[in-house]
């Protein structure tokens, strides 16, 4: 588009414009995950390795109860100051695996005090970027007749109904 890009950046479809396969920028939600090949900087080699970490939907938390170690570690390392070294993460993962075995967190704001409690300084902003439910799902099936096999993965969201509405399926 016409605005630029940084400080130091041009105009941002300049990125775009210079390719093989020229093209405009899309300034607009994602529609699949694999849009984000399209992406100055998200190629390949960066996609292969951070792609499954990473979705399009869901209301851009991410919930504490059920976040992988890695990604908690990564919240403990960007929102704990001064930043915890991994025998400190691997220490809060143990205590918050056995916090959890009684409980869950209700809201961020509990994850932040309870964080607090094991006697760790919090940017106040961690609130802000956690949560304790999920509504979006993804759920990969696979069918098998004979020598045959089909896998479908669909993503569902149960924020506006019980059935939930279907957002992305993809049949292989």
């Amino acid at each position: 588009d016409t605005n630029r890009s940084g400080a130091r950046g041009g105009y941002e479809d300049d990125l775009y414009n210079r390719l093989d396969s020229p093209y405009l920028s899309k300034n607009a939600p994602f529609d699949t995950k694999e849009e984000i090949r399209l992406v100055e900087g998200w190629q390949d080699d960066v996609f292969d390795r951070f792609g499954e970490k990473i979705t399009i939907y869901g209301t851009g938390k991410v919930n504490v109860n059920t976040a992988s170690d890695a990604v908690l570690t990564g919240l403990f390392k960007a929102y704990i100051s001064p930043s915890p070294n991994d025998l400190t993460c691997e220490q809060l993962l143990e205590a918050m695996k056995e916090y959890n075995l009684l409980t869950s967190f209700n809201k961020g704001k509990d994850f932040v005090n309870w964080l607090e409690s094991q006697g760790v300084s919090v940017d106040e902003n961690l609130e802000s970027v956690v949560g304790t439910t999920s509504t979006v799902f993804r759920v990969t099936s696979t069918g098998f007749v004979g020598d045959t096999s089909r896998t479908i993965t669909a993503i569902f969201d149960f924020s506006g109904s019980g059935e939930g509405d279907v957002l992305y399926w993809r049949l292989e």
